[in-house]
């Protein structure tokens, strides 16, 4: 079961095609991944199970809904750490 680091369970889920898949026995944190890994600006973003230790340029983070919300990348952002709400 996935919990949030306040212990909390995890309502929502996205994970990658075959995913989790605790490869190694080790990974118990969460990244989030662009399918296919090069496009960044595609709408799709999922979940990959990942080692805690790895440094890690996107994360998942808990926090209140607002409202339900599917837009594309807006338009002039350029690779790096951006945020999307879903």
């Amino acid at each position: 079961m996935w919990t949030w680091t306040d212990g909390t369970p995890v309502n929502y889920l996205k994970w990658s095609k075959y995913q989790p898949n605790n490869a190694g026995k080790g990974e118990h944190c969460t990244q989030i991944i662009s399918d296919p890994p090069e496009e960044i600006t595609l709408i799709e973003k999922y979940w990959n199970d990942k080692s805690c230790i790895t440094k890690m340029a996107r994360f998942v983070c808990k926090r209140k809904q607002l409202s339900v919300l599917r837009r594309r990348n807006p338009r002039g952002l350029t690779k790096g750490i951006h945020i999307y709400f879903y």
